[in-house]
């Protein structure tokens, strides 16, 4: 028995130690989002994404399932209504008390990892305003973050050096952000952010474009935009499938680096020149 009494006085003191606070309940838009949100929580947060996969975040509607878990969330972090309107508004109506809008999300902004490490400070705010006992740990990890992104800009400035300036078009417009990042000039978009019909003078400097081979590779959402902007491009110059929102990609901190990078082989793959 006097052996045993270490251990069960140790038992004891762990009994009586207080659990840990559970962490916030945080929904977010997109999974890119979500990764951000995952660097500077860690495991201290309990985040869901609310756009569906195959879903079209601008003309996206919820289910009484989704509002629900907006209104019992303890954060919301999104990237407002120019990109998600329903999302935004069902948010607005039904979300909690801790709301963040960040900006420049119409424009594809987390493409471009210095926009994203833009973001961390206020997420980490967010968080910490629900969460106050780990609020520095969340200001600890956005540094350390936002440090792991400008190294992955880097890195991704360099696997697209091979890449000429100019040389990519998209059916719509989701790729500046990520094209300014690899610091490969403007990508001609068929049609803009909002995906309205081109116009005459669109579709003209789209074709001369292709004509004249100033494009090497058109980038689709999906599947069914490859196939219309194969269509249209007759062989002239590549298609391929350009995923931006990584809903494949295993949920986590790294998920967002891997998109970044898989992007960047993706567009490597299509625009290079052949050795």
């Amino acid at each position: 028995m006097p052996r045993l009494l270490p251990a069960l006085l140790m038992i004891l003191a762990a009994l009586a130690r207080p659990a840990a606070a559970a962490g916030p309940r945080v929904v977010v838009d997109i999974p890119p989002l979500a990764a951000l949100v995952a660097m500077v929580a860690g495991e201290d947060a309990q985040i869901e994404v609310l756009l569906a996969p195959g879903a079209d975040p601008h003309h996206a509607a919820l289910r009484p399932s989704q509002l629900r878990r907006i209104a019992a969330a303890d954060v919301a972090i999104t990237l407002g209504e120019a990109f998600a309107p329903g999302i935004a508004r069902a948010v607005t109506a039904h979300g909690p008390a801790v709301r963040v809008v960040l900006p420049n999300g119409a424009d594809h902004g987390w493409l471009d990892p210095a926009t994203a490490g833009e973001w961390l400070n206020p997420i980490a705010a967010a968080l910490g305003a629900r969460d106050r006992d780990r609020a520095a740990a969340y200001a600890r990890r956005a540094i350390a973050a936002r440090a792991r992104l400008a190294e992955l800009r880097a890195r991704l400035r360099e696997r697209l050096a091979g890449v000429a300036r100019g040389s990519l078009a998209s059916g719509h417009d989701a790729y500046s952000a990520f094209a300014r990042a690899a610091g490969l000039g403007p990508v001609l978009a068929l049609a803009d952010h909002e995906d309205s019909p081109p116009g005459a003078a669109r579709m003209a400097a789209f074709t001369r474009a292709l004509e004249t081979g100033q494009i090497a590779c058109i980038l689709a959402a999906d599947a069914g935009e490859a196939q219309t902007l194969s269509q249209l491009a007759e062989g002239r110059a590549k298609v391929v499938v350009a995923d931006i929102l990584g809903h494949d990609l295993a949920p986590g901190p790294d998920a967002y680096a891997a998109l970044i990078l898989r992007l960047a082989d993706t567009v490597a793959a299509c625009a290079e020149p052949r050795p």
